[in-house]
C-alpha cells in the first residue's frame, strides 16, 4: 500500500502509527514509515503522519523516530485526540528540539490536530492558536460521536430522533469559527471519520455535501518547501496508509474546501 500510494491521483497521503497499528506492531510501523518517506515518489502529495495521542505511552517515540529518521521529506504530524493547547505546545516543542539538533529547518513541520471529544471541542480556540505549525484541524465524528454518547450507528448521520436541523452544525461551525478567527496561517478544517463499518460510508455520503456547502475556499498556511493546496473545488481522493497492515483506504472529498468529512476504513 505504501507503494501504491506514490501513483494515486491524491492531494495528502498519511501514513499511520495510531489505531491501524498494533501496540506490538508500532517499532516496525515507525522504521517502515521512515523508510517509505526516504525512498521518496510522493511528488505533488502532502506528507503526513499520523502518531498516537499523548494519552499513551508511544507519543514520544512516534514523534522522534520518525522525524529524526526521514525529517526533510515529511511535511506534517497529525495528532490525534487533541484535548488541549498544551498538547499542540508540547508537541511544538519536541519538534523544534529534533529539528535543531539535527540541523533541520526550524518550523517547516506542520501539525493537523484532530478534534474528537467534548473537551478537544471547548477548548478548540486555544488549540487552533498554540502553534504557529498549526496547518489543519481535523473533526473526527466517529470518536466525537462516541465520546458525547450519541446514540446512532451511522457515522456522520442524524442521530434516531433528531429530525430538525443538523446535529452536527453547531461542531463544525465551531471549529471553522476557531480556523477563521485566527488572523495569520488560518488552518483548513477537514473534518475526518475514522470507520470499520460499512454503514458509515451511506451515513458521509449523506453528510458530506451539507457540511462542504458551509463555506469554500482555503486558507492553509503558505509554505515554499511543501505542495501549495489548491483552492479549486475540483474532486480527487484522500488516503491514509497503515505501515504494518493492508487497509484499503480511498474515499473522495472535495479539494481545497475548508470543511469537508473524509472516510477512512479498514477492512
Amino acid at each position: 500500500m505504501l507503494d501504491k500510494a506514490r501513483t494515486l491521483p491524491v492531494d495528502q497521503v498519511f501514513m499511520d502509527i495510531e489505531d491501524a497499528v498494533a501496540p506490538l506492531a508500532k517499532p516496525e510501523a515507525r522504521r517502515n514509515i521512515v523508510a517509505a518517506l526516504n525512498e521518496g515518489g510522493y511528488d505533488g502529495k502532502v506528507r503526513s503522519v499520523r502518531v498516537n495521542d499523548w494519552t499513551t505511552q508511544w507519543t514520544y517515540a512516534d514523534v522522534v523516530e520518525v522525524v529524526e529518521g526521514a525529517g526533510p521529506n515529511l511535511d506534517c504530524i497529525m495528532l490525534p485526540k487533541v484535548q488541549t493547547a498544551e498538547q499542540v505546545i508540547a508537541l511544538d516543542l519536541l519538534l523544534t528540539q529534533i529539528e535543531r539538533s539535527n540541523g533541520f529547518e526550524v518550523g517547516r513541520i506542520g501539525i493537523e490536530a484532530q478534534i474528537e471529544n467534548a473537551m478537544g471541542l471547548i477548548n478548540i480556540d486555544a488549540i487552533a492558536a498554540a502553534s504557529p505549525r498549526i496547518e489543519t484541524l481535523i473533526f473526527g465524528p466517529a470518536d466525537f460521536m462516541a465520546s458525547i454518547n450519541m446514540k446512532s450507528l451511522v457515522v456522520g448521520e442524524q442521530p434516531p430522533g433528531y429530525d430538525v436541523g443538523d446535529a452536527y452544525h453547531y461542531i463544525l461551525m465551531r471549529i471553522l469559527m476557531a480556523a477563521r478567527a485566527r488572523t495569520t496561517s488560518s488552518p483548513s478544517t477537514v473534518p475526518t471519520c475514522r470507520s470499520r463499518m460499512s454503514t458509515a460510508i451511506a451515513g458521509l455520503r449523506v453528510a458530506a455535501p451539507r457540511w462542504a456547502s458551509m463555506v469554500s475556499g482555503s486558507c492553509t498556511r503558505a509554505r515554499s518547501t511543501r505542495p501549495t493546496r489548491s483552492t479549486a473545488r475540483a474532486r480527487t481522493t484522500t488516503t491514509r496508509q497503515n505501515s504494518s497492515s493492508t487497509p484499503t483506504t480511498i474515499t473522495p472529498r472535495l479539494r481545497g474546501v475548508p470543511v469537508v468529512p473524509s472516510c477512512w476504513v479498514t477492512k
